[in-house]
């Protein structure tokens, strides 16, 4: 169990790291191909994962993992998956987990993410999308 979630942390970081270098999917899944021989990391084994992110970082991912978004709030089993996609788009933003705690209360008058239902869930994940979505697009706009 610790070994799968230490995968799943792994390849979490893996994402975060394609999405801050600007890697396309074609570029991306070519990279994953040439170090470890696979194209996906779902497939990959501990160790290849790590030389992928060795591969990453010196491309010039940076673990901003001291500087990062905080710690996740406690939350419902069944939010897992919602609550890692919301880790990653605050991430991009650059925006900490009293920001995606704001946001719920503006939406819903709740102070904290463990009262939020499935329904609420996936609005706060949506809206925090978009955010995110406009955030990158005005990034790049000033990039050219």
């Amino acid at each position: 169990m610790k070994n799968q979630n230490n995968r799943q942390k792994m390849i979490a970081k893996i994402h975060i790291a394609k999405s801050q270098l600007g890697l396309d999917d074609d570029t991306y899944r070519a990279l994953l191909q040439r170090v470890t021989g696979l194209r996906s990391c779902v497939k990959m084994t501990v160790q290849q994962l790590e030389n992928v992110l060795a591969e990453l970082k010196a491309k010039g991912f940076v673990d901003n993992r001291q500087a990062g978004i905080g710690r996740m709030p406690l939350h419902q089993v069944q939010h897992r998956a919602m609550l890692n996609k919301i880790a990653v788009l605050l991430k991009q933003t650059g925006k900490t987990w009293d920001y995606a705690v704001g946001t719920a209360k503006n939406m819903f008058d709740k102070d904290k993410l463990v009262q939020l239902n499935d329904d609420e869930m996936h609005k706060l994940t949506s809206a925090l999308q978009i955010y995110a979505n406009r955030h990158t697009t005005k990034r790049s706009i000033k990039c050219n």
